[in-house]
Formats: structure tokens, C-alpha cells, sequence
């Protein structure tokens, strides 16, 4: 702002970080939604994978009779 007098009058407010990271905070997630979507995808397919993995490995444990290194008749 400049008076009748030509003097300047200049303030510099200080931003509230915490308002501007919050703010940048919430851009870059819905910049980046769709990658939060895929990674939450392939994070369940693992999930679901490595539960299959589980169970292959209980059943061939099933199948041996509880055994370690057992030999098949």
C-alpha cells in the first residue's frame, strides 16, 4: 500500500505452515489416487497369493503326516 505521501506500507503476514502442509498433503493424494488404488490392489493380490502359498505348503505338510523329509510309499 502507498499514502498520499508516497510512503510504503508493506506487511508480511507469516503462513501457517501446518495449514500449507495439510493443504500439499491432501493435493498429492488426489494427484496420486490412482497409484493408491493400484498399490492397494496389488497389495491384496499378494495378500491373497501368499495365502495360497500357505496352504499349499499345510496341505503338502497334511499329506507327509506332519513329517520332515518323508519318503513316499
Amino acid at each position: 500500500m502507498v499514502d498520499q505521501n508516497n510512503t510504503h506500507y508493506s506487511y508480511r503476514f507469516k503462513k501457517n505452515k501446518y495449514i500449507d502442509r495439510n493443504l500439499e498433503h491432501k493435493r498429492t493424494i488426489s494427484k496420486n489416487s490412482q497409484l493408491i488404488i493400484y498399490l492397494g490392489i496389488v497389495f491384496l493380490a499378494l495378500i491373497v497369493i501368499g495365502f495360497g502359498v500357505y496352504l499349499v505348503f499345510r496341505k503338502q505338510a497334511m499329506m507327509n503326516g506332519g513329517r520332515k523329509n518323508a519318503k513316499q510309499k
